[in-house]
């Protein structure tokens, strides 16, 4: 169970991961009101939550096909890009990650432009090899299939900077803070203690859902290697270092430079063109019948699931995660997947659920929703039971 971490051995504060793909000049201002809260109420919970407004870029526009005129305004920051889609708000912060390993680029609600994975080391210094997002991406069978429960185990799964899988053996295997703490529902990925308690500090919506597995890495900081404990969330990715001192012990990648080189580079698909992007989805509506208020921090889950095999798990094909906060039932959704990926004749179904901000389950549908195939529809409105 994630558990808030308001007392324990490892004072745990985001600064800067040494590392960048290129030069950053000096933002001239905050590009929105709206960006300054947010960056504001960021830097409230630890330093450098986004990075300083020096090395942030300024202001631009973006392609966004469901933005008003076609664009949003966005501007990017060491740890993450700000972006308003509405002008009136509110702001929001990409699936930076998702798109930097899945090398799909997003320019609408449901609408990917593909590309090829980002080339470029999640972590360590300057001149550090690797591990890259797209070696992540390479290693997607067993990096980003769901995976079994493994509360209180160890993390022994490696990654070379070259992109070799491999078994951790080293000095740290039995580091309670790289035990597994909680097993993801939305994604189905195990969340070490120290990720799993940093997140429930400074909350879910700045960091997203796990889309790995964990993994250590021998990387190079501050001119040294040091074993790094290194996983993928949505948004940012979190690394975990055991030899830094108590302050420093977890950190956030540049994911926003990252990010803003990788977009700014032409798309490696063939022929000046790319193709058609993938804008196939699964719409409709999550609601509960039990007269109750949730709790403030709850977050409501859907995912897209391929259940064709009765003897394997669900693969996630697409989801989604919505803030209960400020809505009301029924939530609408709307899942954007890639068409390829489904078999006429496969089994598709929508499962959602809802859950408070230490993990508990308060609400999930509890009969299949079947979707997409065998005459089921794209539109569907599902009744949650409550838990418990």
């Amino acid at each position: 169970m994630c558990r808030l971490c308001r007392f324990g051995a490892v004072s745990i504060v985001v600064l800067s991961i040494l590392v960048s793909v290129m030069p950053i000049a000096a933002a001239n201002a905050f590009a929105s009101p709206l960006f300054q809260q947010q960056w504001r109420v960021g830097e409230a919970f630890a330093p450098n939550f986004w990075g300083p407004l020096s090395s942030a870029r300024d202001g631009q526009q973006e392609a966004y096909a469901d933005a008003p005129g076609g664009t949003r305004l966005v501007q990017y920051f060491d740890k993450a890009r700000m972006e308003l889609t509405n002008p009136n708000g509110p702001a929001t912060n990409g699936l930076l990650a998702r798109e930097l390993i899945l090398g799909m680029m997003q320019t609408g609600d449901a609408i990917f432009q593909k590309g090829t994975p980002a080339a470029i080391p999640v972590a360590g210094d300057l001149d550090n090899g690797g591990p890259t997002y797209a070696a992540i991406s390479a290693n997607g069978s067993v990096l980003m299939v769901d995976a079994a429960a493994a509360i209180g185990e160890p993390t022994t799964r490696s990654l070379s900077a070259t992109g070799t899988l491999g078994t951790y053996n080293g000095a740290y295997l039995n580091d309670p803070y790289a035990a597994g703490s909680h097993l993801e529902a939305a994604t189905l990925h195990n969340v070490p203690k120290a990720f799993c308690d940093f997140r429930a500090r400074v909350g879910l919506s700045s960091i997203g859902y796990a889309i790995t597995e964990p993994f250590w890495s021998n990387v190079k900081v501050g001119g040294q290697q040091k074993d790094v404990l290194i996983q993928a969330f949505e948004r940012r990715v979190l690394t975990y270092t055991p030899t830094n001192p108590d302050p420093y012990k977890i950190e956030f990648g540049n994911i926003g430079q990252h990010y803003y080189a990788w977009r700014g580079q032409p798309s490696t698909t063939t022929g000046a063109t790319p193709p058609p992007p993938a804008t196939a989805k699964v719409t409709g509506t999550v609601t509960y019948l039990e007269r109750i208020a949730l709790p403030p921090d709850a977050v409501v889950a859907v995912r897209l699931v391929d259940v064709s095999r009765a003897d394997a798990p669900a693969v996630v094909l697409g989801a989604v995660t919505l803030s209960a906060a400020n809505g009301s039932v029924p939530f609408p959704f709307t899942i954007a997947y890639d068409p390829t990926k489904i078999q006429p004749q496969g089994t598709y179904a929508v499962q959602a659920d809802i859950k408070d901000a230490s993990g508990a389950l308060l609400f999930r549908n509890t009969t299949q929703t079947p979707v997409i195939t065998n005459g089921n529809p794209t539109t569907v409105n599902m009744v949650m039971q409550k838990i418990g």
